[in-house]
């Protein structure tokens, strides 16, 4: 007899008033904090990796170009000693 009571009041409830019932509020919170979660976590890796990538490419084309900029630079400076008429204008190349 008891555990027909104890059924029959869950009779007609949908089954998140019962989860309520069964686990209390902070437990549903918690439930749903952690579905939410779980399902964010593969998003905010592939993101992460999304984001290292990146860099990763900037920090090459960085690379790149202070070869680049240093490249032209001597080049730059070699015109300059290449055309000084004085020593001391060569010298101001290098500055």
């Amino acid at each position: 007899m008891d555990s027909d009571r104890r059924d029959s009041w869950a009779e007609g409830v949908p089954l998140w008033a019962r989860m309520i019932a069964i686990v209390g509020i902070p437990g549903v919170i918690a439930i749903f904090l952690v579905y939410v979660g779980a399902g964010l976590l593969p998003k905010m890796a592939r993101q992460s990796l999304e984001t290292q990538s990146a860099i990763q490419r900037l920090q090459d084309q960085q690379a790149e170009h202070v070869r680049d900029t240093a490249a032209i630079v001597r080049t730059l400076q070699r015109i300059c000693v290449n055309t000084a008429t004085t020593a001391e204008a060569r010298e101001r190349c290098f500055q």
